[in-house]
């Protein structure tokens, strides 16, 4: 099976080979099992995210004992959920898809809000979260679309 990369990889032109112990292709179609490894670079992503860019020191975990590791990592899980609800609630007001907004860029935005807002009512705080949105999903802040994104 040949499959091409994705537009935005500097190897666009390269064919790829699926060696497989699967042997149904009913069960498990060629075609479909390559298109999953594009996918399986979304969790890569995620990783680095995780990692390299949400952390504000490249130092390890803070914390001592086992249960804070354990908290420290939860509350590094749960910021980025919110990061990432944010880019998706940016994508959905301007009908742009998710993959487009930029985790950094959403990184910096949030950071800008926070400090300057730590003090505004609940209503100026709706009207932040609609300019963050709005400047995540503008065009100049959208990052390429994947070559092998459907929408």
């Amino acid at each position: 099976m040949h499959s091409s990369s994705g537009s935005t990889n500097p190897q666009v032109r390269q064919v790829h080979r699926l060696i497989t112990t699967l042997l149904e292709p009913q069960q498990a179609p060629a075609q479909a099992l390559c298109l999953c490894y594009h996918e399986r670079w979304e969790v890569e992503e995620t990783i680095d995210e995780t990692r390299n860019q949400q952390r504000l020191s490249q130092q390890p975990l803070r914390s001592r004992s086992p249960k804070l590791v354990l908290q420290e990592f939860y509350a590094l899980l749960l910021a980025h959920y919110a990061v990432r609800c944010l880019m998706l609630q940016a994508a959905q007001s301007k009908n742009v898809d998710p993959d487009r907004i930029s985790f950094t860029g959403a990184i910096h935005i949030l950071g800008q809000a926070i400090e300057q807002s730590a003090f505004h009512s609940p209503e100026l705080a709706f009207r932040v979260l609609k300019r963050m949105c709005a400047d995540l999903a503008s065009p100049g802040a959208l990052v390429a679309p994947r070559g092998n994104d459907s929408g």
